[in-house]
């Protein structure tokens, strides 16, 4: 599968598969259905295969981005660079939905990775797979695709923009 801004599995993917219901609100849709979600979406088990490291662990969301900004001005990759050649991925450890409310503010304010449950690295290529029993949700640039297990790999200077 590809995308050219920003990839997400878990709650991420289960807000997207939700938003439909509050587009005609616009830029504010997105975030009403992520507070909707916040209160029936379960954290999941998943294997995150990463720069040869494999991170079994339970986590809200893994998100994997090109380019910095998404979804209304939201952060949730802040160290990507759209021209480095990787991609950028953050995922959020198991947490509590208060931490949540409380640190959304994060999610607009380039200081997501400031948090202590949230990791980030660089790589050319992930694997994310759900260890439970339960499908994850996959969303890639706002439209939601499907389930996991996924797996991305850097295309190499596929696109050249030129501004004139």
């Amino acid at each position: 599968m590809f995308f050219n801004n920003l990839a997400g599995i878990g709650f991420d993917g289960f807000v997207v598969s939700k938003v439909a219901k509050y587009k005609n609100l616009g830029a504010i849709a997105y975030l009403i259905a992520a507070l909707i979600g916040l209160f029936s979406y379960k954290n999941f088990k998943a294997e995150i295969s990463v720069n040869s490291n494999l991170i079994k662990t339970k986590v809200l969301m893994v998100v994997i981005g090109l380019c910095k900004y998404s979804g209304g001005g939201m952060q949730l990759v802040p160290h990507a660079v759209p021209n480095d050649g990787n991609f950028a991925l953050t995922f959020v450890r198991k947490i509590s939905k208060l931490d949540v409310i409380l640190n959304s503010y994060r999610f607009y304010n380039s200081s997501l990775l400031e948090h202590s449950k949230v990791e980030g690295s660089l790589t050319k290529k992930i694997r994310v797979e759900t260890m439970d029993d339960e499908p994850t949700g996959v969303e890639v640039d706002g439209e939601y695709i499907g389930e996991s297990p996924v797996e991305f790999s850097i295309l190499p200077k596929a696109l050249k923009i030129i501004i004139k």
